[in-house]
């Protein structure tokens, strides 16, 4: 028995010592996020397919999550392992889903291809659309161009969907990426519904939320009843990451989301001034319109009362209120901060009750931004300016796409390698041009939604000051929007300094 296990070892020996590195491929995975619908699992799988195709012997495996456009390859650990062992010669064929999860940079993918072309090394892909390369002039041409589109392509998709995103929350539609768990999405009606899985799920919901308020906390019994929940319900993977804390936070159970894009869970939680205890903001919470409830409302602001009590919630009321981040100590030029019932500074110059700053600071903004068109009108040049700031960049854009086409088309004619400098700094400026692009209609949507905000509660001629201190996070969001700061100084004098 010995004598076989030693002449087995004998020939794998002598098999490996036949084999070359070109008898072996390395495969890399990469995926940006959790989220991402390419798993690491699914990119391996195809990738030793391909391998044994193309009769191949896997090397070694290298995958990672991390996003390519944050991180450049120089700080990614597994594609640095890659190019060394690239280096080191202990292969010849890279097997990756697409160029992307090499590189979203043009500037590292370069790196990392010309590596792989000095060590010889082949790259193939398992998308069977990806552009196969034959190191012609011709192919990279297109390679750039792939790897630009590459880069581009997370920008352009973020300046697309959030205005989507904004608009959908303004028309109270609920947006998510995963149909939410206990739902089903329904086609039939436009726009679509997100309706209970069932009547069964809905009342077995239903049952844990009571269990958990009667039971005032996270008991074994609730912990038996969500592990049936999640079993019965939800797939082996997703349960792992699935905690009873995220699960019990979740408005969607009663048709809920936050009003507003920028808003946080966090943003929500106050202080009841009755009772002394933590609760959520129910203003800040709108019905979707096209969600069903699995519960009633009352049933989940009650659970998350059981919550924030057991929970012990890190909180403080500072945390939002009336006029934060903008005011300013005119004698220390230090932020001013809302410490129980008194506006000052950490270095104690003066104090200011809240009172006292509602009546001279209020009435100032509200005669200011409110009552008469001064800011509407600044804001409105400003939305035209931005608008015009984009269009001109637009044609900036243009301008340079027609340079880089010309240069190309003329290298190409005089048989002048692509990549040079020249090719370089167009597309840099290209990439930078859309960038200032995003940035603008950031800002465009930023004071569009100001503008349309202070046209809203200047229909409220009555009792307005008192409608704004009853939303003052909209408020926040449009006194961050136009004014720079407000100088507090002693006597209550004030200078506000507009944007």
């Amino acid at each position: 028995m010995k004598k076989m296990s030693e002449n087995s070892t004998n020939v794998a020996e002598i098999i490996k010592s036949s084999l070359t590195p070109e008898d072996y491929a390395a495969i890399y995975a990469r995926k940006s996020n959790v989220k991402e619908s390419l798993s690491l699992d699914t990119q391996i799988k195809r990738a030793k397919e391909l391998a044994q195709k193309n009769n191949l012997i896997v090397y070694d495996i290298y995958k990672e999550q991390a996003s390519a456009t944050k991180h450049f390859e120089s700080n990614r650990k597994e594609i640095q392992r890659l190019l060394q062992d690239a280096k080191e010669n202990k292969f010849k064929t890279v097997i990756v889903f697409k160029r992307d999860r090499l590189a979203r940079n043009i500037d590292d993918y370069y790196k990392i291809r010309n590596i792989f072309r000095e060590n010889k090394i082949n790259l193939l892909f398992t998308d069977d659309v990806e552009y196969i390369s034959d190191n012609s002039m011709l192919s990279s041409l297109i390679e750039s161009f792939y790897m630009c589109l590459s880069g581009l392509e997370a920008e352009i998709i973020k300046s697309r969907i959030e205005p989507g995103k904004e608009n959908k929350r303004k028309r109270a539609e609920y947006f998510a990426p995963k149909v939410p768990f206990l739902y089903e999405k329904d086609d039939s009606e436009k726009p679509f519904k997100f309706k209970p899985k069932s009547q069964e799920a809905s009342k077995e919901l239903e049952e844990l939320i009571k269990l958990y308020i009667d039971s005032n906390d996270y008991t074994s019994d609730v912990e038996v009843k969500f592990k049936e929940l999640l079993d019965k319900y939800m797939d082996s993977k997703s349960k792992k990451i699935y905690h009873f804390n995220n699960f019990i936070k979740t408005p969607t159970w009663a048709g809920l989301q936050l009003k507003n894009l920028k808003y946080k869970f966090e943003d929500s939680i106050i202080i009841n001034k009755d009772t002394n205890e933590l609760e959520l903001n129910r203003e800040m919470y709108q019905k979707c319109t096209n969600v069903v409830p699995l519960i009633s409302e009352e049933l989940w602001f009650e659970a998350m009362k059981v919550w924030l009590k057991k929970s012990n919630y890190n909180f403080s009321h500072k945390k939002e209120y009336p006029f934060k981040n903008i005011l300013y100590c005119g004698k220390c030029k230090k932020k001013i901060y809302l410490f129980d019932d008194t506006y000052h500074c950490k270095k104690n110059c003066f104090k200011v009750s809240v009172n006292e700053i509602q009546k001279i600071l209020l009435s100032k903004l509200v005669e200011d931004i409110f009552k008469n068109d001064t800011v509407s009108n600044k804001l409105s040049d400003k939305i035209t300016m931005l608008k015009d700031n984009i269009k001109k960049i637009e044609y900036e854009i243009s301008n340079y796409n027609k340079q880089l086409n010309n240069k190309i088309m003329d290298m190409i004619k005089k048989n002048e390698p692509l990549e040079n400098d020249d090719i370089k700094q167009i597309l840099s400026k290209i990439k930078k041009l859309n960038n200032e692009k995003t940035s603008l209609e950031s800002d465009l949507i930023q004071f569009t939604n100001c503008y349309e905000n202070i046209n809203f509660y200047k229909g409220f001629k009555e009792n307005l000051e008192e409608k704004i201190l009853s939303n003052y996070d909209d408020i926040n969001s449009i006194i961050e929007s136009i004014i720079e700061r407000v100088v507090l100084n002693e006597k209550s004098n004030i200078q506000i300094e507009y944007k």
